[in-house]
This record gives structure tokens, C-alpha cells and sequence, in this order.
């Protein structure tokens, strides 16, 4: 393989990094105009639901698997949101505002040995291949450290390329491991940024230049935390293999349905089934465009070709990964078009293209690259669209108004199936998410899945088969057994003075307040049965009920 020289280029001037900062402010601005129309969304909530059973960051949580993926710095900075600014859209918009900063200026550093142009940035910060990761929260507390990881890596493994000693040499090797150890906090796929880098570097010829003793610093810096991170991924997650899956129908639509419209600017059009994000779903002239796109862009840099080798072979991985560890009989192969799980190819792709293009650029790339531009935020804004419709937000924004006009607790119930599904319990009851739950309440409503509140009655499975009692014993009969689910307990009952009671079936007791005069309590209590079990001092009991709430 032909090596390349890279020229060291004089120190910047202030001034000419002004227009770099332009751009990055520009990127960065029209990413998080796009994540402001969304809200939290799936996984926001689990992983905010999760947060918040713990008061502090311990390792239980920090060491929390999640979908297979490890991740102790993102469950830091959920933690942070989920008790600093409890689902505050606004604070999760800068925490992603900040991360889209962090990761396009790690960009900027990392390919400026190689180019000065500012065309592999804004190829970075405007590629729709990031939008999901940039804009949805779960994603990006996820993923942007991952990318600034990555091109951190890759900029200090130039560097070292072209150290002029074996003291820099070391110095950068040791800062490559670094944003690679970093990384790894964030997400498990920084197992694939040693390969990346190491075979980024050999196919732009920067590894056949070094001295062997510099090559073997940078590959021991590289896999020597690679190796580490894997070890604890195997003792803290397991294997994370399900159902063995044919991998290829994920390759072919990562690739041939989710990447390679990109690299005209497309999809163009995004697909959406709630509760679930935008997945790329392009037509077959973005497709063409895409793979029309790609030959034009190899015939410009046509010299150094290979170096785009990376770029092309990279999503293999983390493609394999979701074929092993989430296929199965409930996997859509669309998950490969959200791009989410690849969106860090964006990184390579710009500091490549930073190596490969000609300089000066002819006028009629100028063209396309601008026509390219155009088509990408076309993506942008047709994703925004898609990306505004949040069920979530209209179901706590409604519900937050509703209880402003609502002096009641409220019972547990599960979320709205366009919010959360049941496969996420318990995270999906409203116990989770809002202050204003009990296991009992006077005046029992169904949340609908607007927010609003609609008053609720007991639909009768059971009664108590006793006459009125008064200083009753510990147990109320009923007239039938019941099976073991969560239930709703209609107590009648009269008392002279205020109290707590507690009831049960044949599961865990809850308690509910006692109230001076005639009234009625709906309880909520788990288990099954054929009796209650009360303590309800001072309160005589009339005919009760159980059942199930409806509208």
C-alpha cells in the first residue's frame, strides 16, 4: 500500500478559525432546533424512571444493563436530569446542544493536520446520517460522547502519525486510549473504535510513515483498552446473544435502505410507528441518487480511494451486533434505518473526506457539494415533521393541566400504549412519572391518552358477603374467589375520628386514610382470594366492593 505524506501546517490564526466556529454554531443550532420539537420519548422515560429509584449515582445503576448496553456515563448524566430537572425538555435540549458541541468540535480538532477546508465538518454536522442520535436524548447521551470519542481518537492518532518524537509519539498514543476509555463509559460499540482507527490510519498510509516503535505504541494504546472494556462488558452484561437471526436482511437495509440514500443528502422521507423514532424509509430515486452520489464522490478522490475503505466496512459491525444481540420474532430489520446504531460512520466519513479531497476543489464539486447540502436539510426539516409528533408530550402536558383542576390522588394505572408499551413494565405506570399517585383515592379517573382526566367506575367483580360491622375483625369474606391481578377495593364505611387503615388480599398490605363521617375509599391492592384482610380502627364497614376501574 502507498503511504501519503502529511504536511505540517503552520499553527492556526485566530481569524481563520472564525469561519470554523461559524459553522460548528451553525450545525449545532439547526440540530437542536430539531431535538426542541420533540420530548422525551421511550427510553427517555424508562431510563428516567430507572434514575430516579436510585437517590444517589451508585454502581447499581451506574452498572445497569440496557438494551446490552453498558453504560455508566450516560446513566450519570440521566441520573443528573432525572433529579435535577425532572422531564424539563428545555435542560435536555442543552444537554444534547452540548453534546452536538462537544462532538462536531472534536471533528473540527481531528482532521485539521490533514485539511483546513471546512467541508468534512459541515459534511459532520448537517449528514442526516446523525439526525436521530443528535436530536433524541436516550440516543445522544448515548452516542455523541461516543463520536467525540472517536474523532478525538482519530486526531490524536494523526498526530502521533507525524510526532517528530518518541516522547509525542507516547503522549498522543496515551491520549488516543484515553478517548477511547472515555467512550467506552457512554457505549459498548467504542469496542469497535480501535479497529476503526487503526485501519483508518493504514488506508490513509499514515501508519507505513512512523517509526515501528511509534506503530506499536499507538495499536498497544488502542487495544489494551479494548481488551480491558471487554472484559468487564463480558462480567457485567453476560452474553448478549438472542435467537440466532440471519444477519443479512439487517446489512441490506442498513446499507441499501438506511446509509447509502445519505450520501445524496436523502432519505428525503421518514417512516414512524409510536411509540418508536423516525426510521429512514427513502424512495427508489433516492436510492439511485445515493449510489449515483457515491461513484461521483469515488471518481473525485479517486487517488486515495482506498482510504474510504473504513467508512464502507465500519457499519458492518455494530450491524452485526444488532443481528446478534436484538433479533428476534419482535425485531423490526428497520431498526438498521434510524441509523442510531451507526451514526458514529459520520466521524469517519469526515475526516476521511478531509484526506481525500482535492485541493483546490474543482468548481463543479463546489456544485454538488452545495446541491448535497440542500438535499440534506431537506431530510432535516422532512425529520423535524416527523419528529415533532410526541405523544408523550401531549400526555403529561395534558395531564399536568388536568390536575391543576384535580384535588384527588390518583390511582396506578399504565401509560397510553402510544407512550409506552407493556413489555416495559413497571416502568410504564404512572407511579413513575408523577407525584400525584396513591393506593387509594375518593374520586377515582382514567388518564386518557390526551391527559385529560375522565371520572371512573367500578365494574363489580366480587363483594364483601358480611352484613355492616363495626370494630371489624381482621378479615371481610367475599361472596367469590379472586385470581391474582391488581384489583380496585370499594370500601363503604363510617367513622367518628381520622385514622389510617390498612388492606390486603393475599398480597402486599397498603394503606388508606380514614375520614371522619359517611364515605366511600377506593383502594388499589395486588393479589387474589377469597377474603380482605383490614385494619380499619374505629370504622364500621358497610357492603364493599372489588373490581376494575372503566370509564
Amino acid at each position: 500500500m502507498s503511504s501519503y505524506r502529511i504536511r505540517v501546517r503552520a499553527p492556526s490564526k485566530p481569524s481563520s478559525l472564525v469561519p470554523l466556529i461559524a459553522l460548528l454554531v451553525l450545525g449545532v443550532l439547526v440540530r437542536t432546533t430539531v431535538a426542541a420539537q420533540g420530548w422525551f420519548y421511550y427510553d427517555d422515560l424508562t431510563l428516567y424512571a430507572q434514575a430516579r429509584e436510585h437517590p444517589l449515582p451508585d454502581l447499581s445503576l451506574l452498572l445497569t444493563p440496557h438494551d446490552g448496553h453498558l453504560m455508566p456515563g450516560s446513566w450519570l448524566v440521566v441520573w443528573g436530569l432525572a433529579h435535577g430537572a425532572p422531564l424539563r425538555w428545555p435542560t435536555a435540549v442543552g444537554v444534547l446542544a452540548a453534546g452536538n458541541l462537544a462532538a462536531g468540535a472534536a471533528v473540527a480538532w481531528a482532521y485539521r493536520p490533514l485539511s483546513r477546508s471546512l467541508i468534512p465538518l459541515a459534511a459532520y454536522l448537517f449528514t442526516p446520517v446523525t439526525l436521530t442520535t443528535s436530536t433524541w436524548l436516550a440516543a445522544g447521551v448515548n452516542t455523541l460522547p461516543l463520536h467525540a470519542a472517536l474523532a478525538l481518537c482519530l486526531g490524536a492518532g494523526i498526530r502521533a502519525a507525524r510526532a517528530p518524537s518518541t516522547r509525542q509519539a507516547a503522549l498522543w498514543s496515551l491520549g488516543a486510549g484515553a478517548a477511547m476509555i472515555a467512550g467506552a463509559l457512554f457505549s459498548e460499540r467504542a469496542l469497535f473504535l480501535a479497529p476503526a482507527v487503526l485501519l483508518t490510519l493504514r488506508c490513509c498510509g499514515l501508519l507505513d510513515g512512523m517509526r515501528s516503535a511509534h506503530r506499536a505504541l499507538v495499536r498497544l494504546c488502542l487495544i489494551l483498552p479494548t481488551a480491558l472494556w471487554a472484559g468487564i462488558y463480558a462480567l457485567v452484561v453476560g452474553d448478549p446473544r438472542t435467537t440466532p437471526s440471519d444477519p443479512l436482511p439487517f446489512f441490506s437495509h442498513g446499507y441499501g435502505l438506511g446509509l447509502l440514500p445519505t450520501l445524496a443528502g436523502g432519505p428525503w422521507h421518514w417512516e414512524r410507528w409510536h411509540p418508536g423514532p423516525p426510521w429512514a424509509a427513502p424512495h427508489a430515486g433516492a436510492i439511485a441518487l445515493g449510489a449515483a452520489a457515491g461513484l461521483v464522490l469515488l471518481a473525485l478522490t479517486l487517488r486515495r480511494a482506498v482510504a474510504w475503505l473504513p467508512v464502507a466496512l465500519y457499519p458492518l459491525l455494530p450491524f452485526l451486533a444488532l443481528a446478534l444481540a436484538r433479533s428476534g420474532p419482535d425485531t423490526a430489520w428497520e431498526i438498521t434505518q434510524t441509523l442510531r446504531h451507526v451514526s458514529e460512520v459520520a466521524v469517519l466519513a469526515a475526516v476521511v473526506l478531509a484526506f481525500c479531497l482535492p485541493s483546490p476543489l474543482p468548481r463543479s464539486a463546489r456544485v454538488l457539494g452545495a446541491a448535497w447540502l440542500a438535499s440534506s436539510m431537506v431530510s432535516t426539516v422532512a425529520f423535524a415533521q416527523s419528529w415533532a409528533q410526541q405523544p408523550a408530550r401531549d400526555f403529561f402536558g395534558g395531564l399536568d393541566a388536568s390536575l391543576t383542576r384535580h384535588d384527588a390522588a390518583l390511582l396506578d394505572q399504565d401509560l397510553p400504549l402510544e407512550v409506552l408499551l407493556p413489555v416495559t413494565h413497571p416502568y410504564n405506570r404512572l407511579s413513575h412519572y408523577s407525584d400525584r399517585v396513591s393506593t387509594a383515592t375518593s374520586a377515582p379517573v382514567i388518564v386518557g391518552p390526551d391527559g385529560a382526566l375522565h371520572p371512573a367506575r367500578l365494574h363489580e367483580m366480587r363483594a364483601t358477603a358480611s352484613p355492616a360491622r363495626c370494630n371489624t375483625g381482621p378479615e371481610l369474606p367475599l361472596d367469590g374467589p379472586l385470581i391474582d391481578r391488581e384489583w380496585v377495593v370499594r370500601l363503604n364505611y363510617i367513622a367518628e375520628r381520622p385514622g389510617t387503615g390498612v388492606l390486603a388480599l393475599n398480597g402486599h398490605p397498603v394503606d388508606f386514610p380514614i375520614e371522619p363521617g359517611l364515605h366511600s375509599v377506593y383502594v388499589q391492592v395486588s393479589g387474589g382470594g377469597g377474603r380482605l384482610l383490614i385494619d380499619a380502627p374505629g370504622a364500621c364497614l358497610s357492603s364493599s366492593s372489588v373490581g376494575v376501574l372503566g370509564v
